[in-house]
């Protein structure tokens, strides 16, 4: 109801993913704005065709990876705090927007904010963090300390082969 009073008929939402429960599917239908798509084979034509992403998650842990493919793909996502958790929002640019959680107001806000702005241009720090070459760079730096770490320990522990043992 906050967005209509918004944007009236101007827009739609299509909800991807499997398992809604059947009393939010009754009110999806009830609705001619919103539609519920269940599990789709290739989410990305979606977030490609679609002016934001709504990520409206209240509870639930770990990194939300849906939130990052569409980040990766140039899109805005309009989340709330809690399905912004494990993304760091300073290297998202202006794709990355987090409204407090239960404040409906201030998330349809930006969603009216961001609604037909196109698409703004993801920093290149978001893929240094998030792309595989980034992490896989990032792994190997840490390996690699790991490793000095090792050799310079090793270097100081006595030698197990002595004089007295060697004979």
């Amino acid at each position: 109801p906050l967005l209509q009073k918004k944007l009236g008929d101007n827009f739609c939402i299509l909800i991807c993913g499997k398992n809604l429960p059947e009393h939010l599917v009754q009110k999806v239908k009830a609705n001619h704005q919103l539609h519920y798509l269940g599990f789709v084979e290739d989410i990305e034509t979606y977030i490609d065709g679609s002016d934001v992403m709504i990520n409206p998650i209240l509870s639930g842990g770990g990194v939300k990876t849906k939130a990052i493919d569409t980040l990766g793909r140039g899109q805005t996502v309009i989340s709330t705090n809690t399905g912004a958790e494990g993304i760091n929002p300073n290297v998202c640019g202006n794709n990355l927007q987090i409204a407090p959680d239960h404040n409906w107001p201030a998330f349809v806000g930006l969603i009216t904010e961001h609604f037909g702005q196109g698409k703004p241009q993801i920093p290149n720090s978001f893929f240094e963090v998030y792309s595989w070459p980034g992490i896989v760079s990032k792994l190997l730096h840490k390996l690699n300390e790991q490793q000095i770490g090792i050799h310079e320990k090793t270097a100081e522990l006595p030698n197990p082969i002595s004089k007295k043992n060697s004979k």
